[in-house]
């Protein structure tokens, strides 16, 4: 009986040690496991999305190059806005958009450009605006529309024609040369 006895109780240690080794070594290890390869895929699906913001990244490069390009260009061109009023005047005058009257307003100056805002009175219909606003859109300068009212005319006499107000601001890079002229002149 002893010899059963202990076939008993090494059968009991045993089960004992595989019991201790599953709770101490392979369940935490299965969860570390499940944790890692989690982290793994999450890390994996941020290595797929590389590529779509390296695309993006690559397009707002190019868009930030081509408004400095824009700006470069730009450059002392609008010192008086008769070039910008002239622009104006053919685009209004291609999409059959009537221009009542339009004014400067007060230059702003920021640290490397300037901003040439104008008002616009016009009279219009819905669809010779639109035509209107998508060549300003479609033009080589960058126009930022900041306001835009439209209502019925006062007269009433055609329900399709409107009158509005367009605030719009054209953007130029500030020609530091001139700058750095007065700079050099008074140190000397």
């Amino acid at each position: 009986m002893s010899l059963r006895r202990e076939q008993i109780l090494t059968l009991v240690v045993v089960a004992a040690l595989t019991v201790a080794f599953v709770v101490a070594v392979a369940l935490p290890g299965s969860r570390a496991h499940a944790e890692l390869k989690a982290q793994l895929s999450a890390s994996q699906a941020e290595i797929d999305l590389g590529d779509e913001i390296l695309d993006a990244f690559h397009s707002e490069q190019k868009r930030l190059q081509q408004r400095e390009a824009y700006l470069a260009k730009t450059t002392g061109t609008l010192n008086g806005s008769s070039d910008l009023l002239q622009e104006i005047s053919r685009i209004a005058g291609v999409t059959g958009f009537r221009v009542v009257r339009i004014e400067p307003e007060q230059l702003r100056a920021q640290a490397t450009y300037d901003e040439h805002p104008f008002r616009l009175d016009f009279q219009s219909r819905i669809t010779t605006l639109a035509k209107f606003l998508k060549e300003l859109e479609a033009n080589e300068r960058y126009f930022v529309i900041e306001e835009l009212t439209v209502r019925s005319q006062a007269s009433g006499e055609s329900p399709e024609e409107l009158e509005g107000k367009l605030r719009f601001v054209v953007y130029a890079a500030r020609d530091t040369s001139a700058d750095r002229n007065e700079e050099n002149d008074s140190r000397g």
